[in-house]
């Protein structure tokens, strides 16, 4: 049920609202809406979908502004894209979809404890913008990328999209790449920045290495870890095979030692940006949608109800004239 003040345009829902508007629709439980302003802003079990873009974003409360396109619900919020065959996964305390004011395209912001999913990569940051303009997620404050054999990170990323994949980034300043060997060895490149390249499959192929470069790697003869190569170099190109470092080119006064294994020392063993903290890593659970979604469909009685009077400052009456929506 609720009401409708239908002169102005504005009355609150308390019993299942749902708006729906070309190519979108927004439920929650409840909702106070003002469609002379064109905004509104819901509470409980708040769900939306854009159509166009294939995006769902679930919340516990909620605000939109159609005159802009902007959708926002927080807290705990979850965003499922499905536009291409590897689905999007997003979670953050708030999630905000809009229309670019320009251009008119889409930009969805994440802020707090921002997690993404796609495949086998793993996100996370304090804030995300991305833009469908340049199809590009822009990670801030300690963002980190996880794949199933590798950690990523920098003060910033940015993460570019193609063909509805991650297929390239940037990670800036103080870039950070570990590869896990085994259980005790990882291989690890920094630099100032690095940019990188993933294949289909989501996996490291390529990294470029930009000035005040250092690496660590190891070197297997049948797959057994013999050696350990470290190396300082103004700018450096590793390739990858299986994610696994495979080619290595280097730039500008390299400086590097071969160590026999078991000759390595320790202090030579962790650069120093090292980090797995790989208990930190998303998982499936984290993207969960809180509640299930099924679209009301309700045949509501409106009647008219009893004017409702005030009095201005002049002492003259105006009348309101007011709709009720109920199932009774």
């Amino acid at each position: 049920g609720g009401y409708y003040f239908t002169e102005e345009k504005n009355g609150f829902f308390h019993t299942k609202f749902v708006y729906s508007s070309p190519g979108k629709t927004l439920i929650a439980d409840s909702a106070w809406v003002n469609q002379k302003a064109k905004y509104g802003i819901t509470k409980g079990h708040v769900w939306s979908i854009d159509s166009a873009e294939m995006f769902q974003i679930w919340g516990n409360q909620g605000f939109y502004r159609d005159d802009i396109g902007l959708s926002m619900v927080y807290p705990n919020a979850k965003g499922i894209q499905t536009k291409s065959k590897d689905t999007l996964f997003i979670a953050a305390d708030t999630l905000e979809n809009s229309r670019r004011p320009i251009s008119g395209k889409q930009q969805t912001r994440a802020l707090n404890r921002v997690k993404i999913m796609q495949k086998q990569t793993r996100i996370s940051a304090n804030r995300m913008i991305y833009t469908s303009e340049d199809s590009t997620f822009r990670l801030r404050e300690n963002p980190v990328i996880w794949d199933s054999s590798s950690r990523l990170s920098g003060d910033s990323v940015n993460l570019v999209i193609k063909n509805g994949k991650m297929r390239e980034g940037e990670l800036f300043p103080n870039a950070f790449i570990a590869l896990q060997e085994d259980s005790m060895h990882f291989s690890q490149i920094q630099g100032d920045s690095i940019h990188y390249f993933l294949n289909t499959d989501q996996r490291i192929d390529k990294t470029q290495v930009f000035r005040k470069g250092k690496a660590l790697y190891y070197i297997k003869e049948q797959d057994t870890i013999n050696s350990a190569f470290t190396v300082d170099c103004t700018n450096m190109e590793f390739r990858f095979n299986a994610g696994k470092i495979s080619t290595v080119h280097f730039y500008v006064e390299p400086k590097g030692k071969i160590y026999p294994l078991q000759e390595l020392p320790d202090s030579e063993t962790k650069l120093s940006r090292f980090k797995w903290n790989i208990e930190d890593k998303p998982t499936l659970k984290d993207f969960q949608p809180p509640f299930p979604v099924k679209v009301p469909v309700k045949k509501y009685k409106i009647r008219e109800l009893p004017d409702s009077k005030s009095t201005d400052s002049k002492g003259s009456k105006d009348s309101k004239k007011r709709k009720w929506f109920g199932n009774s």
